[in-house]
C-alpha cells in the first residue's frame, strides 16, 4: 500500500507541475504510460514473493524512462 501511495503522489505531483508548466500532450501521455507501469509493478509486489518484488525493482527504470520520454514529448 505504501509503495502505491508513493507511486501516487510522485506521479501526481510531477503531473501537477507539467500543467503549471503548460506541457503538451506528449508529456501527459508519458504520465500516463509511467501509471500504467506503476500499475504493472502493483501486480508484481501485491503478495510480496521477494523473486516479483525484486523484478519490479529491476524494472523501475522504465518507470523513470517513461517519465523522461514524456518531458522530451512535452
Amino acid at each position: 500500500m505504501a509503495v502505491m501511495l508513493c507511486y501516487a503522489a510522485s506521479l501526481g505531483l510531477i503531473a501537477w507541475v507539467g500543467w503549471q508548466a503548460n506541457m503538451g500532450v506528449g508529456f501527459f501521455i508519458g504520465i500516463l504510460i509511467a501509471t500504467g507501469i506503476a500499475l504493472y509493478h502493483w501486480t508484481l509486489i501485491r503478495h510480496r514473493d521477494r523473486m516479483q518484488c525484486f523484478a519490479a525493482f529491476r524494472h523501475n527504470n522504465w518507470l523513470g524512462a517513461a517519465v523522461f520520454l514524456g518531458f522530451v514529448l512535452g
